[in-house]
């Protein structure tokens, strides 16, 4: 059961109150997406993961608490453009000024999980171009946060099966190169299925959402196939 409760919050930068939702509590029963989105019921409230403050645009997960440098951030043109862009969900774009306020403070992590979720939200409007913008963006972002050394799970192998996920939904043909660079990063017996299973769905020009249930199904009913990697084995 999913429990919303709204309440009158101050934003943290313009100090102005507005009426905001917050999740109490949820659940999920089943598998994630292969990139990981949550199963129902909490795949249904993602429209309480973020909020804006409708005096200055402020977007955050909770605008009463503020993330630093965000006050001169809001203020920019390409903030405001992104707000008001109406090639987009309203949502989406407040999940894309989070991933802005992120981007511009070098907090990479944060901004590409603020974009994937941009993503999603597209997903669920419909809006199939909105959707490939922000996963060749969240992809783009990972890649920032790998130049520095980083990593958005524990494992590389993980951000690897994740980003093969965003370029083989975008249909960019780079995903190979992601899956074979995932499946030399010594990944865990778990994650290597699931890059196999990403090179299946990239070979078939699979760009159909999957969830993590299907991957055993995926590589049982390739395994004759020639799509299927050499040397490996299963």
């Amino acid at each position: 059961m999913t429990l919303v409760f709204d309440s009158e919050k101050k934003c943290a930068v313009c100090g102005k109150p507005s009426v905001q939702y917050d999740i109490v509590s949820t659940n999920s029963f089943g598998s994630p997406d292969l990139d990981t989105r949550p199963p129902e019921m909490e795949r249904s409230t993602i429209d309480y993961w973020v909020q804006r403050c409708p005096d200055c645009g402020y977007c955050s997960s909770d605008i009463e608490k503020k993330v630093e440098g965000s006050e001169k951030i809001i203020k920019e043109g390409g903030y405001k453009d992104t707000l008001n862009d109406k090639d987009f969900p309203e949502l989406a774009n407040f999940f894309r000024c989070e991933a802005y306020i992120y981007e511009r403070l070098e907090n990479y992590s944060n901004s590409a999980l603020a974009m994937i979720h941009a993503a999603w939200f597209c997903d669920d409007e419909k809006n199939k171009l909105g959707a490939k913008h922000c996963r060749l963006k969240g992809f783009e972002l990972l890649q920032k946060l790998w130049s520095e050394g980083k990593t958005l799970f524990e494992h590389k192998a993980s951000d690897y099966a994740l980003a093969a996920d965003l370029l083989r939904r975008s249909r960019k043909l780079m995903v190979a190169d992601i899956i074979a660079e995932g499946l030399n990063s010594n990944p865990d017996d778990f994650t290597k299925n699931l890059l196999l299973a990403q090179k299946i769905l990239f070979d078939k020009r699979d760009s159909s959402c999957y969830k993590m249930d299907d991957i055993d199904k995926i590589i049982e009913q390739n395994k004759e196939s020639d799509i299927m990697p050499d040397g490996l084995p299963f």
